[in-house]
């Protein structure tokens, strides 16, 4: 198997990768200005899987809810619990995070529906309305989430003939039957969250997302810029050597560098001097 390793940064317009490893800085001046691919991403997203963290969502706002004092300010931290002490998946667990982030700083337990100040009761609200789909983590996950779909696409030459592909057999990801299905439907749904471990040890207030087995996405805190950081191989579950090849060896047992972490080189934001 192929193992691909290489940083991508993007820009308003989709950009092929000029490098094996390279960091640009990117601007985005506004959301209409991926308007219509993030429309493209949420209108083919697996739709069980954006129910199911709507309705975890709510249930996990309530609970905080519940636990906060009347009038407390929410401190993300103080509200979301390790994954440790809870039988979650990591798909559920980045949810919770996100909801303790998208309270963070908001007083509880007062929430505004229509412009007037409701008390909650009975917790049918729709916090996940209220709360969730407007914030900043949201705002970036909806970037990182068409970024990555976007790389991918850019980057299929590379990406085709590794673990990552084990469905679709075209050359041209745009023009490839399936493709929206198998990425958006199949493996993003089950892999792709957001990592409160890595976008606290990074400590630039960027958002980072995993998509396991793939790589990473940072946004930046100010969801101005951002990089797509892709890893193949090393970190996907499915790679096994084929039949016959048994004394080929791993990437990690011949010697070969993981994948870098998004906390390893500067943040979007930087401006470090081009090499």
């Amino acid at each position: 198997m192929k193992r691909v390793l290489f940083v991508i940064s993007f820009t308003m317009i989709a950009s092929q990768a000029v490098a094996l490893v390279a960091q640009e800085p990117f601007t985005i001046p506004s959301s209409k200005a991926i308007s219509g691919l993030i429309e493209r991403v949420e209108t083919h997203y697996d739709a069980r899987s954006k129910q199911n963290e709507r309705l975890f969502m709510n249930e996990t706002f309530q609970e905080y809810f519940n636990k906060a004092k009347p009038g407390e300010i929410f401190h993300a931290e103080n509200f979301r619990k390790e994954p440790v002490t809870m039988d979650n998946s990591e798909l559920t667990q980045s949810w919770r995070d996100e909801a303790a982030l998208a309270l963070d700083g908001k007083p509880s337990p007062v929430v505004y529906v229509k412009g007037k100040k409701s008390v909650i009761l009975n917790g049918q609200e729709d916090f996940y309305q209220h709360f969730y789909l407007h914030s900043p983590i949201a705002i970036a996950k909806r970037i990182a989430k068409a970024k990555i779909y976007e790389a991918i696409q850019n980057n299929w030459q590379r990406l085709k003939n590794t673990d990552f592909n084990d469905q679709l057999d075209c050359s041209d990801a745009r023009n490839c039957k399936g493709f929206d299905d198998v990425v958006l439907k199949n493996k993003m749904p089950e892999d792709f969250f957001f990592s409160y471990p890595l976008s606290v040890k990074n400590n630039s207030g960027n958002y980072i997302f995993e998509f396991q087995g793939l790589g990473y996405v940072e946004v930046s805190k100010t969801l101005k810029s951002g990089r797509v950081i892709f890893g193949v191989g090393y970190l996907n579950d499915n790679n096994r050597p084929e039949r016959g090849s048994e004394n080929l060896r791993t990437d990690v047992e011949a010697g070969l560098a993981p994948p870098p972490k998004p906390s390893d080189a500067p943040a979007p934001d930087s401006t470090t001097p081009k090499e």
